[in-house]
């Protein structure tokens, strides 16, 4: 018999349709009772768990009525009733703590639904951050696979956050929401989250989870072949991981994943460097579940070498794993090392073992693969009855779930077995099918690469906004006065930095008559101080707070460095520049300036081959610099297919017609000002060859025209 004052405590459970309208009811006090009332909605994975208790106190009388209907229910039951003040013998402690400790082990004890009712009741403390309680909620959502509800909670969780200013939960909301648009197969908003916990994190100070995010976005990357912004993520991440020695798990998996990519990429002796220094940092901390991944993975590059021994040693040592699944896949990869050593007896022993795991386990994917793979194998042994069993089990189960590739596989081997014994109709049908299947192969590769390209523009979207918001920053901080005293600083230093490098350029010109040592060695100091003059303008544009002078400071660095490559395409003692290979060179090198949403740009080149002095090579690249340029920041921008064709071809003896050309249409005329400082350039460049500029202006396209009466190098 337990006694009570006024305390009346109500739990409901039942699954129920989701609305926007069915939140749970927080805790109600009043001054005679206290009333908890939980209804959980949705989220029961079977009718086992249908089921209502109440328990009910009235005023001193006894226990009136007790139901439950598991121990977790009377767990629940005697933690609260032992928290809630007003109870005879209850301990004097805060329920939210004790609620926030019980959720937090059924999470971890994969108690989900239970986990979910703790979380819903300690919503009705206003002591406990919402943000915390709905992240909560979420991942035991994402555990039981109802992404949208686990999406519903990190959003809430989110607006919560930012209103209250909560910048590590928000970090921690977004990090979450970016998770759940992975699992559902919508990388260009996991990757745009993923950034913005990035973010976050980083303005809060957070390395570690900064460094995870980093990481994340590098899986993310990986996973949709954008390998080249996988591997900067990664080196970001290595340089938080190295600042922390003791943190050899993360530098573990840097490791195994630039192993993985550099493996994909076909560069297999750095795929093996970096698995075997993830090897090396795993043996230091005894990871036994992280080295048998690191073994199976060498195994994979050796096996992509053709290495098969040193493949089936690594795949040897990874059998020692616990993971049935692990297990099953390094069994398999066994077996196809046999296969493509024609050791078959050996081949199929190892395939039956995975087969029997795997089916063991319930992973139909592997099981299908195996049994294809088998089928495969008793086609070359010709035991076609056993073949044709295999692959017909195989194939219908890849049917079944829609595994493509194995399908495909199986179409084909089983087109070979009909061709080998003589049953040549089915072997044609079974040829067709395989054409058919792979069309529609092709056509979903074709909607992943369509997929890259959306996540190219989500992050230009995200970057601009990024941007605005930085902007909006600096300019808060900064005083007027200051700005002014800045820009007159950088305006002075750019007039001295580029009359500097103009003279230094004329003077190496002039000086490379001169005898053949000292022509090396002005050649060697004129690129050397171009080079400065480049990263100087680098550094310099990384300190600035004006946009306006960063971008003036970043066009500079532009016009450097299309001197440099002039400088770089002189070979020993030659004064002479090939023009088509230059002008290439400096077009794709100013297209992978600018942003992503722009890589995709059509670059169509028609330049004659012909060899120019590097005095007059010099001002006809900085003519194309400005032009090209001009035609990334104001024509390409926006544009769905972006075109940009650049042609340089003789008129004659000694005329030239450089002609560049996009399809930014009339849109441009307002860009192409005639008085801006690098069409001012272009004019005054032209008129130093004995030429003249004009701009054209058509449907759909714009088209720069420069005449030049100028010789070639013979």
């Amino acid at each position: 018999m337990i006694a009570s004052s006024g305390l009346c405590v109500t739990i409901v459970s039942y699954p129920l349709k989701p609305r926007s309208s069915e939140m749970f009811s927080a805790v109600k006090r009043s001054s005679s009772t206290t009333s908890i009332r939980l209804i959980p909605f949705n989220v029961y994975p079977s009718k086992d768990s249908l089921n209502e208790v109440y328990i009910l106190y009235l005023g001193p009388s006894i226990l009136s009525h007790f139901v439950l209907s598991s121990s977790f229910k009377t767990l629940l039951f005697f933690w609260v009733l032992m928290s809630l003040p007003g109870v005879s013998g209850a301990t004097s402690y805060p329920l939210s703590g004790n609620l926030s400790a019980l959720g937090d082990s059924l999470l971890t004890e994969r108690d989900y639904v239970d986990a979910l009712m703790v979380y819903r009741l300690e919503l009705g403390n206003d002591d406990v951050p919402k943000a915390s309680v709905y992240i909560n909620m979420g991942k035991a959502f994402f555990y039981l696979q109802e992404q949208d509800s686990a999406l519903f909670y990190y959003k809430q969780a989110a607006e919560w956050a930012l209103s209250n200013n909560k910048d590590e939960l928000l970090g921690m909301a977004y990090f979450n929401q970016g998770s759940v648009y992975t699992t559902q197969g919508d990388y260009a908003e996991g990757i745009a989250y993923t950034r913005k916990a990035l973010q976050t994190f980083k303005q809060i100070g957070k390395e570690y989870v900064v460094a995870q995010a980093f990481f994340n976005l590098a899986l993310l990357y990986k996973k949709n072949a954008l390998f080249d912004e996988a591997i900067i993520n990664l080196d970001s991440a290595l340089q938080r991981f190295e600042k922390n020695d003791k943190d050899k798990i993360g530098l573990a998996k840097i490791f195994q994943l630039l192993g993985n990519i550099y493996r994909e990429q076909d560069e297999d002796s750095l795929s093996l460097e970096y698995h075997q220094r993830a090897l090396q940092l795993k043996e230091e901390i005894g990871d036994q579940r992280g080295l048998f991944a690191s073994y199976n993975d060498i195994g994979n590059t050796y096996l992509k070498l053709y290495d098969y021994q040193q493949a089936l040693n690594y795949y040897q040592r990874a059998l020692q794993a616990e993971d049935t699944f692990f297990v099953s896949t390094t069994l398999d990869n066994i077996g196809e090392t046999y296969f493509r050593i024609k050791d078959y007896s050996q081949a199929e022993q190892y395939w039956q073992q995975s087969l029997s795991l795997r089916e063991r386990i319930g992973d139909k994917h592997g099981v299908a693969a195996t049994l294809t793979e088998l089928g495969e194998l008793y086609v070359e042994t010709e035991n076609w009855q056993r073949a044709e069993e295999f692959l017909k089990q195989g194939g219908d189960l890849a049917r079944q779930n829609d595994y493509k590739e194995i399908w495909l596989s199986n179409y084909q081997s089983l087109s070979k077995l009909y061709e080998r014994t003589g049953r040549f109709r089915e072997a044609l049908n079974h040829s067709r099918m395989a054409s058919e299947l792979r069309e529609e192969i092709y056509n979903q590769t074709r909607e992943k690469i369509l997929q890259r390209m959306k996540i190219s523009l989500r992050l230009r979207d995200f970057e601009n906004q990024n941007q605005v918001l930085m902007e909006e920053a600096q300019l808060n901080r900064l005083q007027v006065e200051q700005e002014r005293s800045e820009k007159r600083w950088i305006w002075t230093t750019l007039a001295i930095i580029v009359i500097g490098a103009l003279w230094i350029i004329l003077l190496s010109l002039r000086n490379a008559r001169w005898q053949k040592a000292r022509s090396r060695e002005i050649q060697h100091r004129t690129k050397n101080f171009l080079q400065t003059l480049a990263n100087l303008y680098d550094f310099q544009s990384r300190g600035l707070n004006d946009p306006e002078a960063k971008a003036l400071v970043m066009e500079s660095e532009g016009r450097v460095n299309a001197m440099l490559l002039i400088h770089n395409s002189l070979s020993g003692l030659s004064n002479r520049v090939e023009m088509s290979a230059y002008l290439q060179r400096l077009v794709k090198a100013i297209k992978d300036s600018f942003a992503p949403a722009l890589q995709h740009t059509d670059l169509q080149f028609s330049i004659e081959e012909l060899y120019m002095d590097a005095d007059q090579a010099t001002p006809l690249a900085l003519i194309v610099n400005e032009l090209v340029t001009n035609s990334f920041k104001y024509g390409l921008p926006g544009l769905e297919l972006p075109a940009l064709k650049v042609a340089l071809t003789t008129q004659g003896k000694k005329e030239l017609l450089l002609e560049i050309t996009d399809n930014g249409g009339e849109g441009k005329r307002k860009a192409f000002r005639q008085d801006s400082y690098g069409l001012r350039m272009v004019h005054v460049f032209a008129r130093q060859l004995g030429g003249n500029f004009k701009l054209h202006f058509n449907a759909g396209e714009t088209r720069a025209e420069v005449r030049l009466k100028i010789g070639t190098a013979p």
